[in-house]
């Protein structure tokens, strides 16, 4: 149910904003989004319930983001460091795509440009994913609000079922209280948001 919730919300912010261009008579930039949209449709619909590798989410990010280039004319720019080890992390399919849309949502404004970055370590307790974006960052009140509705882990309770607050019961579900999510923004100073998940079975091993 929570995956399906995700798919929806995706396609329809993709359909308004060609909506947008096409009313704008910017043809061409409505036949790439179709042409990238279906590209991406093709990963995040069919199989919805795999699990897939971190590097594996990382690319269909870049492909999402140049989707949303067409749309901003090129004013995202991406980078991701993944250190050796965390790259076959397995979690489910559209676990980054509502990330990297909330920091396009809260940082991206009407001028300039938005980096992103994409980044994983090993410390001594699991892996530790970091998304972080030097936009302009989230209100004291908003961010409050969004802590809030992660402690609840129930989306039908809140009634907030996209976005972070999705990604973070369905990863909850799958990892348990192994895995932790923590946003830290400040208004002008960016957004990073911290994902913690416990070190795969054959890892622990090895360690």
């Amino acid at each position: 149910m929570l995956q399906h919730q995700i798919n929806p919300h995706f396609i329809n912010n993709t359909l308004q904003a060609m909506k947008a261009l096409s009313l704008e008579g910017q043809s061409e930039k409505v036949s790439r989004i179709a042409t990238m949209l279906g590209r991406f449709l093709n990963y995040a619909v069919y199989e919805p319930y795999q699990t897939v590798a971190l590097e594996t989410e990382v690319e269909y990010v870049k492909n999402y983001i140049e989707l949303q280039n067409i749309r901003y004319n090129d004013r995202i720019l991406f980078d991701c460091n993944l250190e050796e080890g965390t790259q076959g992390l397995m979690m489910p399919k559209m676990t980054l795509q509502p990330m990297i849309e909330n920091c396009i949502h809260h940082g991206l404004g009407s001028e300039g440009t938005l980096t992103i970055t994409v980044s994983a370590e090993i410390d001594a307790r699991g892996i530790v994913v970091f998304i972080y974006d030097d936009g302009g960052g989230i209100s004291e009140e908003k961010l409050a609000e969004i802590r809030e509705n992660l402690t609840i882990n129930n989306v039908y309770k809140n009634n907030r079922s996209i976005g972070i607050v999705n990604v973070n019961e369905r990863l909850y579900r799958r990892f348990g209280e192994a895995y932790q999510m923590d946003i830290r923004s400040h208004t002008g100073y960016g957004t990073t948001i911290i994902m913690k998940f416990p070190l795969p079975k054959e890892m622990e091993e090895n360690t």
